[in-house]
């Protein structure tokens, strides 16, 4: 079962890298990519990361392929945490749609 976590700061975006790599067992969940360039910076090499990309006002394109590019589209996650924002899901889900990946890329962050 995954652990999914919040995190708020760079200070412990590092130590949840550190973390995670302690437990190379365990899948964890990022919400809301929060940490990804700590991630890209320091986690390289770590397969039991995960990122969520809820809230679609605050995700961009470029965050969510920065993560397929460091991570693979298999560890991109559309999730539904965030009830913030005016169909927030939806809205994710077509940017998803509207980006320019493959269809198969597509399927698997929204299946």
């Amino acid at each position: 079962m995954p652990i999914f976590i919040h995190i708020y700061n760079f200070k412990e975006a590092n130590k949840f890298v550190e973390f995670v790599r302690r437990f190379p067992e365990v899948n964890f969940i990022l919400a809301h990519l929060m940490g990804l360039e700590n991630f890209v910076k320091k986690g390289k090499g770590l397969k039991n990361i995960y990122f969520d990309i809820s809230t679609s006002y605050i995700i961009n394109q470029r965050r969510i392929k920065k993560a397929m590019k460091h991570f693979g589209v298999d560890h991109v996650l559309l999730e539904s945490d965030s009830p913030i924002g005016y169909d927030n899901l939806k809205n994710n889900i077509e940017k998803i749609q509207k980006m320019k990946i493959s269809k198969l890329e597509k399927e698997m962050i929204l299946g």
